[in-house]
């Protein structure tokens, strides 16, 4: 009689979790626990089972069942959190769990972290998805870990993947306009604009180089190519007189 009442079932059964019958009655539970809409105890079972699981798939499937239900039903993100790294040191990195935790790890503004995920998730995604992946680990570099040669470096990857990627572009050019990297992003722009035809973004890397080059020989190499490029291939007449305004300076 007891075990046709839920609640009295689940009471009994969880008298024997810690007996040698412990594997049936956590399996009962699992079904009780999701008939009642009892996701807090659900999830305490899917864990204790994922624990005892003598198969590694069975304990795989368990343990990642019991981090989304953490993710999805539960009311603590920290505790979501530490299922999904106790996940991943057991079984190592994994896209579905990466999947789950990028959301969580923004939401907490664990940055750092969330760094680490994207790296590993770059590692495992097939080569269409690099480059937006690699976008949003430079930015999150950039703007969160303020590690501006790392993100140059993620940028850099962006466009030796694919080098028409106008977020990537747009990224690099606003670092080569103003900060403490501009020769950095000028290395990594030049390489890509020195493949198409001459114009005004080989313009301004010649110009950041005239800019922040210690010897004059090479400063004045860098004005007499963008002179070219502004008199020849912009036909830019006013530019052109600039830059050779700068170059008698």
């Amino acid at each position: 009689g007891e075990l046709n009442d839920p609640a009295r079932a689940i009471s009994a059964y969880r008298a024997l979790i810690d007996s040698p019958w412990a594997d049936d009655a956590l399996k009962k539970l699992s079904s009780l626990y999701e008939e009642a809409g009892d996701f807090e105890g659900l999830i305490d079972v899917t864990e204790r089972r994922a624990q005892r699981a003598k198969e590694p798939g069975e304990g795989r499937h368990l343990m990642f069942r019991a981090a989304e239900l953490r993710t999805s039903k539960g009311r603590d993100r920290s505790a979501a959190l530490g299922a999904w790294r106790a996940y991943l040191a057991r079984f190592g990195p994994a896209r579905d769990a990466h999947a789950q935790m990028i959301p969580l790890l923004e939401q907490e503004k664990q940055w750092k972290e969330l760094a680490w995920v994207l790296e590993r998730d770059i590692e495992q995604a097939p080569l269409a998805e690099w480059v937006p992946l690699l976008c949003r680990l430079a930015q999150l570099r950039v703007a969160r870990l303020d590690d501006v040669p790392g993100g140059l470096e993620a940028y850099k990857k962006a466009l030796e993947t694919d080098p028409s990627d106008k977020v990537s572009r747009a990224a690099v050019e606003k670092l080569l306009a103003s900060g403490d990297a501009r020769l950095e992003a000028a290395d990594i722009l030049e390489g890509v604009y020195r493949d198409e035809e001459p114009g005004t973004g080989l313009l301004k890397v010649l110009e950041t180089r005239a800019d922040l080059a210690s010897d004059a020989s090479l400063r004045l190499g860098a004005l007499e190519e963008a002179l070219n490029i502004a008199s020849s291939a912009l036909k830019d007449p006013e530019r052109a007189l600039e830059i050779a305004g700068r170059g008698l300076a």
